[in-house]
């Protein structure tokens, strides 16, 4: 537990159903000024905070933080920080010149699980869900994208779709293959990384990440990376359903 003298104080905007989990584990580790709704006047809303955590639906994402990183506030965003890569890198460059922070949730680097890639690979996903074929690339896929940043990110990288009516897809580098399969209408719960299992995790991937940003990140590169090249491959994946 950190020192009640030292907590950081934090505003949240957006209370839904990952909102509400995140505010819970919030509410463990800091000092809580305000919880106000997606539909709120974010001007509004006071900036003597330490942190703002933005739990919004994602088209708001890039019109909040912009107004927060301004006002020289540090911010943590939900996942994706933007739906395109130049609202995304003009985020990171005025968080730059304000010298703030800014982080994008990356709770699945939490749950501190090792896998490798070999010459052919299945990532798996399966959950009772709804949305379209976009919205899931957004929600599903990005967690994927940035796990696997450190083994492609430097690799020329080939999109193939394998069905029009479901987000199945292959994607190729450096002479290997990535199956990824997502499966919405399953009656249980998977995540697999070949034969590693991400539903399966020692302690509290989220209250990890949270403590991490509020007093522990000293260095946030790694995770601005990894956001970025989410929302390329995000984009990249997207023109294809068009």
């Amino acid at each position: 537990m950190n020192n009640i003298k030292n907590l950081k104080s934090v505003g949240v905007i957006g209370r839904g159903k990952w909102g509400q989990k995140v505010i819970k584990a919030l509410k463990s580790c800091s000092s809580i000024k305000y919880i106000v709704g997606k539909n709120v006047n974010f001007k509004k809303c006071s900036t003597k905070v330490d942190w703002i955590f933005i739990l919004t639906p994602n088209r708001t994402h890039y019109r909040m933080c912009e107004f927060f990183l301004k006002k020289k506030v540090n911010v943590f965003c939900e996942k994706p920080l933007t739906l395109n890569l130049k609202q995304a890198t003009n985020l990171y460059s005025l968080a730059k010149k304000n010298r703030v922070l800014l982080y994008v949730d990356d709770v699945e680097i939490y749950k501190q699980k090792k896998f490798v890639l070999l010459k052919k690979n299945f990532i798996t996903r399966e959950k009772k869900d709804k949305g379209n074929l976009i919205s899931l690339i957004d929600r599903l896929f990005y967690h994927d994208a940035y796990l696997i940043y450190d083994k492609i990110n430097k690799h020329k990288t080939k999109i193939k779709i394998l069905s029009n009516n479901s987000l199945k897809f292959s994607l190729t580098f450096n002479r290997k293959l990535i199956f990824f399969f997502y499966n919405i209408n399953a009656s249980k719960k998977k995540h697999m990384i070949n034969s590693i299992n991400f539903l399966t995790f020692k302690g509290d991937p989220l209250k990890k990440m949270i403590n991490h940003v509020l007093y522990k990140l000293k260095n946030h590169t790694k995770n601005k990376k990894r956001s970025l090249f989410a929302i390329k491959m995000c984009v990249l994946l997207k023109s294809y359903f068009k």
